[in-house]
């Protein structure tokens, strides 16, 4: 297949989402053109927003948009009132909020994208500027590093707002100050808006670039620290609401379920509405928590690493064949031993890739030092790399000695340095390959490049270990609520049963008890992504923790047990 096609098939789906969104975006105004017209009226700030986004449509069309939208979800809203009538479960009336929620959302959406974005930014911008200084000093202009960027899709927000800036001048005339200060304008990052500010203002006065990028460098490594530092209390917030929304609310219901049940004669049957508790409600808090949680956390970049997921999740076919294989065991435990089953394969996949991560961070700064420091001699980029094949990096090693090998062989120092970073799966990494490419590439790589980009390399890992000893404590608060959640469900239900009870009674609690234990372990093992995500900043570090949670939760029903024996 020819790479025309290649790419014309390629840009296929998105030519069908764009016409997707068009007749969506004209059907809305049709319908609803005036109210749109009212609410842009009434809210002048959208407009901002909007171009903050990265959408350059009028204000109405969105508007539109989200007022059909709402109208469409009303629908669900109905279907939520019926519900109750036939279940008579009051969780159905939730979704009679759809409609306001939709709204809401949609209003809000603007605002969020310019958050989202900003942060993209912010994850991206220490590896460009620092690339823009490396390359500003070897007589590189800013335009041409543009252009650069791009083309490059390690760094999918800031090469957007390249295009963006290109087009102004090519397609639209634009002087290159101007523009810049145009982006400026609309970029919802401040240190982006400031830096180009900055420059144009410096590149109208004639001042001293390669400064003013070093001055830039060090104020975002010190924002990003601040930030991180910021984040780490935020989330330690988040991580004791989240504890007492599902810990605290969980105990609540599950006693006034159980009374329920008691008191109505209905058993099980009345445990429905935990069963929608523990199945529904606290995986949408769950889901709720985990987003907010990624809005303020800090991020090393895009996860580059362990993209088959859908092969992970075929672990879960080991839920409903534990509950259906013919062996006497309590349901708790067979839930419990199915999650965990579930999550052993993708536990030890993440922990393997995080270890190997880990060990690549830490050594590439030594690397790219020890390339400046052979440099000195005069030997070239390509005899540099294969000078230092033979020290040990650890897991980097491997990298360095095919490296090495494909200078041997006559391989062209760009294609080695490319073929190192798609090798390597991991961002941080492909972004810092990605600049020592370019410094070889466009500068010839001198002494002082290769000085500047270790010490890039060392600040952002300096960053990076930082951020993770800040965020470790928060690991073990999921870990108390799970084990409280256990605890006091056997406690609460042993004060319920009395020495007196009738065999009758204590079957049908036996009946409660096996439910709201499962129902517990069950939400210990969503509580493990939780503990991943505020303690390592990754969902996919969750899977070790909610296998540990889930085990946890089983052992501690069976400590238990010894001491209160009305549950057993």
């Amino acid at each position: 297949m020819s790479k025309q096609k290649q790419a014309a098939e390629s840009k296929k789906p998105k030519k069908e989402k764009g016409q997707f969104q068009s007749g969506l975006t004209k059907l809305s105004l049709k319908l609803f053109r005036r109210p749109a017209v009212i609410l842009s009226n009434r809210l002048p700030q959208i407009k901002q927003a909007l171009l903050r986004s990265g959408r350059r449509d009028p204000p109405e069309n969105y508007l539109a948009t989200v007022v059909f939208a709402t109208v469409c979800s009303i629908s669900v809203a109905l279907v939520g009132v019926l519900l109750f009538f036939i279940l008579h479960s009051p969780f159905t009336l939730l979704l009679i909020f759809v409609p306001i929620f939709v709204f809401v959302f949609g209003m809000g959406q603007p605002w969020i994208s310019a958050s989202s974005k900003s942060g993209s930014i912010d994850t991206e911008l220490p590896y460009v500027i620092s690339y823009f200084s490396i390359l500003s000093g070897g007589g590189i202009s800013l335009l041409v590093t543009l252009r650069r960027i791009s083309r490059v899709s390690l760094f999918p927000t800031l090469s957007a707002e390249s295009k963006r800036i290109l087009t102004d001048i090519d397609m639209y005339g634009l002087d290159p100050i101007t523009a810049l200060e145009k982006s400026a304008k609309s970029t919802p990052n401040k240190y982006l808006a400031d830096f180009l500010t900055g420059y144009t203002s410096l590149l109208r006065a004639g001042g001293h670039l390669t400064s003013y990028m070093d001055a830039k460098i060090h104020e975002i490594f010190n924002h990003r620290l601040m930030k991180m530092r910021s984040s780490s209390g935020t989330i330690g917030i988040f991580a004791e609401a989240y504890v007492a929304a599902t810990v605290v609310m969980g105990l609540c219901f599950y006693l006034i379920f159980t009374l329920q049940s008691i008191i109505n004669r209905t058993g099980l049957s009345g445990l429905s509405n935990a069963v929608a508790f523990t199945t529904i409600f606290i995986p949408i808090i769950s889901i709720v928590f985990f987003y907010l949680i990624d809005a303020v956390q800090v991020k090393d970049g895009p996860i580059v690493s362990f993209k088959n997921l859908k092969t992970v999740f075929l672990g879960f076919v080991a839920v409903p064949v534990l509950l259906f294989l013919p062996f006497d065991a309590p349901l708790y435990l067979k839930v419990g031993g199915g999650l965990i089953i579930a999550a052993v394969y993708p536990a030890i996949k993440f922990e393997r890739e995080a270890r190997t991560r880990k060990a690549i961070e830490n050594a590439l700064p030594k690397f790219v030092r020890d390339i400046a420091e052979v440099r000195k001699t005069g030997l070239s980029p390509e005899r540099c790399i294969q000078q230092v094949a033979s020290q040990n990096y650890g897991a980097l090693s491997k990298h360095i000695r095919e490296m090495s090998a494909q200078i041997g062989w006559g391989i062209p120092i760009r294609k080695v340095m490319m073929n190192f970073a798609n090798t390597i799966q991991i961002w941080s990494a492909k972004s810092i390959a990605f600049v020592l490419l370019e410094v070889v590439d466009l500068g010839g790589g001198t002494a002082v490049m290769f000085e500047t980009m270790a010490d890039f390399a060392q600040q952002m890992k300096e960053i990076a270990r930082e951020q993770r000893s800040s965020l470790r404590p928060l690991i073990i608060v999921p870990y108390f609520g799970a084990v409280m959640m256990v605890a006091s469900t056997m406690m609460m239900m042993n004060f319920l049963l009395t020495p007196s009870s009738s065999p009758e009674a204590k079957s049908e609690m036996s009946s409660i008890i096996g439910a709201l234990l499962t129902g517990a372990v069950a939400q210990a093992w969503i509580m493990g992504f939780a503990s991943g995500k505020m303690g390592e900043g990754s969902m996919y570090a969750g899977f070790k923790h909610a296998v540990a949670l889930a085990g946890i939760s089983v052992v501690t029903i069976y400590v238990l047990q010894a001491f209160l024996p009305g549950v057993r």
